[in-house]
Order: structure tokens, then sequence, then C-alpha cells
């Protein structure tokens, strides 16, 4: 049988620079999903494992608002759907933008399921928050999660809460729903709450977790320097390893033709912001992970200048005997006349290997 490898790629927030093109406000993909406001305080988003044996790792999550997401009515979870490692702490951190609240059954102020059996809102550790301050909630009924997601008060820009819980040992997917009636019809439940990818969505808990960071050159220490840290990796033959990438680049680059479109990929697609695309416009590329022998190009798309990050997920199998994928960015971020000097043609930076044993 074969298994599934999931190796994450994450990026640490920081001040950026953009990496590739001088545009700051670049416009992400039409099939993605709508961006969040970017915080005024820094929150992480890192794992801390570099290998197979993560038991640590950590996300963001943006809730935003109707109006935030273009749709008045329809608040939304940004990412809603996530994929975390097996057996692992995996603490979520969630910035929220709504000032309203929401009805919710009996009890879901409290906080439940947790490591602790408890959560930090606003740095101040809680085990439960008055019914009324409620916004919404997220919950997995089936490891007994659940979390009460304050509203935020007049003088902040957000509320921000943060927990922590441990994910199933076996690779399963994780249901999860806010269970504040916050959407719309008589009751609250109709549009938003019965919607996936918005008031609710899935865990998908894999076995093997692997992490990389892309970094700006202003983040790496070097301007101009975009980088994928680590670069290189070692993989295991004659299997599905999926790649998540938490991109915080918000400068586009000239790429070949057709290298906006995802190829090699099984299912031939990828996930950018929780959405299934085959492609992004060409003028929203930032980088792109392409490894020309075995037909895979993923396009990675620009953040926008009210989004924290743009999050890009695929799967590719492995080639079933070892051997070394050279992996390439087409678009051209680095140094030089044509872009193409630097970090581009240097090992470790803009280009490595996958090492498929």
């Amino acid at each position: 049988m074969k298994k599934k490898v999931f190796l994450a790629v994450l990026v640490l927030p920081a001040l950026l620079l953009a990496g590739c093109g001088a545009s700051s406000n670049g416009t992400s993909a039409s099939t993605a999903s709508p961006s969040s406001p970017s915080p005024t305080t820094t929150s992480t988003v890192s794992t801390t494992a570099a290998s197979n044996s993560a038991t640590k790792a950590s996300f963001t999550m943006t809730m935003e608002t109707g109006k935030m997401d273009g749709k008045p009515g329809w608040p939304k979870f940004v990412p809603g759907n996530l994929t975390l490692p097996a057996n692992a702490d995996v603490t979520l951190t969630i910035n929220s933008y709504d000032d309203g609240n929401a009805g919710i059954p009996t009890g879901d102020n409290k906080v439940t399921g947790t490591v602790g059996g408890s959560m930090t809102l606003d740095g101040k550790s809680v085990t439960s928050i008055p019914t009324k301050d409620v916004a919404h909630t997220i919950t997995i009924s089936s490891l007994g999660l659940n979390v009460p997601i304050a509203v935020k008060t007049a003088s902040e820009k957000y509320s921000v809460t943060t927990f922590t819980f441990h994910t199933p040992s076996t690779p399963t997917v994780l249901n999860w729903q806010c269970e504040a009636a916050c959407g719309s019809g008589k009751d609250g439940w109709e549009g938003a709450m019965s919607t996936d990818n918005w008031m609710k969505g899935t865990f998908n808990v894999v076995n093997n977790f692997y992490t990389m960071t892309m970094e700006t050159g202003k983040m790496d220490g070097k301007p101009g320097w975009p980088q994928f840290v680590p670069a290189n990796l070692t993989l295991p033959k004659n299997q599905d390893v999926t790649i998540a990438i938490e991109s915080y680049d918000d400068g586009n680059a000239g790429i070949p033709a057709g290298d906006n479109k995802v190829t090699g990929t099984v299912g031939g697609s990828m996930a950018l912001d929780g959405n299934t695309v085959t492609s992004i416009p060409t003028n929203n590329v930032a980088h792109t992970i392409t490894i020309s022998s075995i037909g895979l190009n993923v396009p990675i798309a620009v953040k926008t200048a009210s989004e924290k990050y743009s999050t890009t997920e695929f799967t590719f199998h492995t080639p079933s005997t070892p051997t070394a994928l050279t992996w390439q960015c087409e678009a051209a971020c680095g140094s030089g006349k044509d872009g193409w000097e630097g970090a581009m043609i240097t090992n470790g930076w803009m280009k490595g290997i996958f090492n498929i044993q």
C-alpha cells in the first residue's frame, strides 16, 4: 500500500520586502479565497520538527467578517482547511476581527479538549469566556474539543485566541464546526454555517511531517535573495508527498509561458488558500516549485497587501527508486539584468535537491 508523507513549507511572519517583483500590491488568484487584513502584531506560523517525527506544530487562522471577505453575512475562517501532523501537539492562533456575538449551545463558552484544558485570550490563560462574548467556536466533536472565540473589543484591532490540542496518532480527517449561529436564515445556521471552508472545515491529519520556510530577502537578511529554508530535503521513495507552502512574498516575477499552470501533481491540481485550482493568473506568480525531470510545476501566488500570506498545497508521487530530484524556482526573482543571477543560481536558495531514498 502506498503511504502518504506530508511536507509543509511554512514561512515565519516578518516585515516584508518583495522577494521577486518590485510591486507590493499584487492581486491574488481569482479562484483563491478572500484575503484577510494583516495584523499589526507578529504571530507565529512555524513548525518545530524537521523530519517525519514531528511532535509540535503551529499555525495561524484568521476570522474574517463578511465585509472583509466581500460577502456580507458570510464570516469566514481563513484557511478553513488545514493539514496537520499525526500524534503531535498542534497550536492554533486565531486572529478574529469579528465584533458581533452569536447564540451558542449551552456550555460552548467553555474550553474543552485542549492541552491543559485552557486557551489564551489576548495573552491571558482562561478556561471559559462569558457566553455573551462568544463570536464563534472551533468545535471538533469527535475529539471533545471546543474553543470559544471572543468578540473583539472596540479598542482592539482583533482578538487573539491561542490553544493547543493533541492530534490522533493515526491519519484521519477531523471535521470542525463553528457552533455559534453566525450564518444566515431564520436560525442563523444557513449560508456560511453549512458551507465548507467558511464556518466549517477539515483538519487532515497525516503521518510524516516535514517543514521548510520560504523567506523574502529582508527576512533572511540578504535583500534581493529570497530563500527556501531548508532547500535540500530527504524524502521517501514511492510515496505521495504533500507540500504546503505559506508565502509572505508580495512581489511577482516573470515566468516562462505556461508556468502559471499546475502540472505533475496528484489530480493535476493544487489548493490555493483552501480552494482547488489548476492555474493562477501569470501576474500573480511569485515563485514556482519546478522539477523538470518529473514534469512537476507548481506556481506560488503572491500575497496581497491585505492578507498575511498565501497558502499553497499540493501532492506529488516520488520515484520508486532512489534518486536526486533537482527543483528550481522558474520565476525570475534573483538579481542581475534578467533576474536569473544571485539566489536563482545558488543551491539552497531558489534551487535545491529532494533526495529520494
